[in-house]
């Protein structure tokens, strides 16, 4: 992964940088296959706030195919405490516990 400062902005510190998606635990020949080399540097995007805590992160997976589009994580209220509710009737698309696995390592 490649990491860069990229500004300041509404009182957020702004990073951009690349990641290799081959790196995550669920990577495996046939996405570089699909893919090509596109996938050893997919663009991210990340903000932090005044007190150095990440608020948004967001992937450009339409760097591999334009109707993959941005996966994107926002935080609010990273100060207290929360209890989040999952949405009635509301399924995750893909898997997305696999995907915070991967961006933890």
């Amino acid at each position: 992964m490649d990491v860069r400062r990229d500004g300041k902005a509404g009182g957020k510190s702004g990073f951009a940088g690349e990641l290799d998606l081959m790196a995550t635990p669920h990577a495996d020949e046939a996405l570089c296959r699909k893919y090509g080399r596109k996938v050893h540097a997919v663009p991210f995007t990340a903000a932090t706030d005044d007190q150095g805590r990440l608020v948004e992160f967001a992937i450009q997976m339409n760097a591999l195919g334009p109707d993959l589009g941005t996966a994107r994580t926002t935080w609010h209220k990273v100060d207290g405490q929360t209890s989040p509710l999952k949405p009635r009737n509301v399924e995750p698309a893909g898997d997305v516990l696999a995907l915070l696995k991967a961006l933890e390592s």
